[in-house]
């Protein structure tokens, strides 16, 4: 079972499934185990460009579920927003999670993390890196450009909730 399902806020469009889940309804058990999803770095694609963060956040998910049809995506898109990852998200029929910019849906990214799914989290309108882990107190992102490019980091939960700008989307790994 898919851990984002939901009959709510569900569009389907040209026979492909897209979501707008605000909160994505899951109970998540505790565990004391840490939540964090391991991506291998090679899975981690580069923003080379500095202008493609969004497609390369979106393929480094598609290697870490080994979507194939996704790689490359980098390659032929360039900046993206919302709407635009969903409408070549439609064209390939792929199911996406996703959360417009705005309000902060804490409790999608909390069931993402507890179920070791990565996310592409929007910066301020402007960046789209990989969120890892989310604990009360911290977030662990993978940026995709500039010096810590593919490297692990660790912020405070506060640093983070004032960069992210609410937007997040993620692939749904059981449609692979």
């Amino acid at each position: 079972m898919a851990p984002f399902s939901s009959t709510r806020n569900v569009q389907a469009i040209s026979g492909c499934t897209t979501a707008l889940l605000l909160p994505f309804l899951l109970t998540v058990q505790p565990t004391s185990a840490k939540a964090d999803c391991h991506i291998a770095p090679s899975n981690l694609v580069p923003n080379r460009t500095g202008s493609q963060c969004v497609w390369v956040t979106l393929e480094s998910i598609a290697r870490h579920w080994g979507m194939t049809d996704l790689y490359n995506l980098h390659n032929n898109l360039g900046t993206s927003g919302p709407g635009e990852v969903a409408r070549v998200m439609i064209a390939r029929h792929r199911h996406i999670y996703w959360s417009p910019e705005g309000k902060q849906d804490w409790q999608s990214l909390a069931n993402a993390s507890a179920n070791h799914w990565p996310v592409g989290v929007g910066l301020r309108g402007t960046h789209m890196l990989l969120l890892v882990d989310l604990t009360q107190t911290h977030a662990t992102i993978i940026d995709n450009g500039g010096q810590k490019s593919g490297q692990r980091q660790v912020w405070t939960r506060e640093y983070f909730a004032s960069a992210w700008d609410g937007w997040f989307v993620t692939l749904d790994p059981e449609q692979k």
